[in-house]
């Protein structure tokens, strides 16, 4: 019988996600799974949707660490996906993340995402992610084999933005074994305008200064968007694409003023 894999997925005021969000989980050619909600005591119908899908859902904060660490803590799976609200599933994602764990003896998976929306920023932001889909240092695992990940001591609570990195650095660390999966992610930022990506941006830059000092190497690397940006391969892709990569570029831009004025 296929080891259970238990989905876990935060959630604060996510309305407008969670359906689709939970409907990728149910769309699985992979059956086996529970899912597990820990909603950060939302004042929408975050719950009162989410009922509707049969998930086992708990309440807990203070943000997404703590709400993930509760999460597993509650799990029955060998193995722990986590995931966003705003993201969903393509149909073979556990399934394939499974099968490349057993066939290769990993303890933890890195699945792409890309970035669901039609409008000139969406994909903006889903052609930048293209371009550094070989790069190891801007990606994280988020799939894990449940022993391991509690070996870990899971997320990491102190901190509100590069958690998911620092768990992958502490991972690698400990000589935990990650691969790669085939299947992708999608993260729904369909309706983001330049401005709403940009509070978005400084949100996360005001809060990364303890990541930062615990990992200064692995921080300077992903902060540099310049470097990755002139290897080989992301400059092929954006010679294929020079609209949506002058965008990409403009983007990283005024991302990069916006996370130095988050420091003031």
């Amino acid at each position: 019988m296929s080891n259970l894999v238990s989905v876990i997925i935060p959630t604060l005021n996510e309305e407008k996600n969670i359906a689709s969000c939970l409907l990728s989980v149910k769309n699985q050619t992979y059956k086996n799974t529970e899912i597990i909600l820990v909603d950060n005591f939302s004042k929408d119908s975050t719950l009162e949707i989410a009922k509707g899908f049969g998930v086992r859902i708990f309440k807990a904060g203070t943000e997404r660490s703590a709400q993930r660490n509760f999460g597993s803590r509650k799990s029955k799976g060998t193995w722990l996906l986590f995931m966003d609200a705003d993201m969903e599933l393509t149909p073979n994602v556990i399934k394939n993340a499974t099968v490349t764990a057993s066939k290769n003896k990993f303890d933890a998976i890195i699945i792409p995402e890309k970035v669901k929306g039609d409008n000139f920023w969406a994909k903006c932001l889903n052609l930048e992610k293209k371009l550094y889909m070989n790069q190891p240092s801007i990606l994280a695992a988020r799939f894990f084999e449940k022993q391991k990940f509690l070996k870990l001591g899971g997320y990491d609570e102190d901190l509100i933005a590069g958690e998911d990195w620092d768990l992958h650095v502490r991972s690698q660390k400990a000589g935990i074994k990650i691969g790669m999966s085939k299947s992708v992610i999608y993260n729904n930022e369909s309706n983001m305008n330049l401005l709403e990506i940009l509070k978005k941006k400084f949100y996360y830059a005001k809060n990364i200064k303890i990541y930062a000092k615990k990992h200064p190497k692995e921080f300077l690397s992903q902060a540099n968007f310049v470097s990755r940006l002139i290897t080989r391969p992301a400059l092929t892709g954006m010679a294929k694409d020079p609209a949506h990569a002058a965008g990409v570029i403009f983007l990283k831009s005024a991302q990069a003023f916006t996370a130095l004025a988050a420091q003031f």
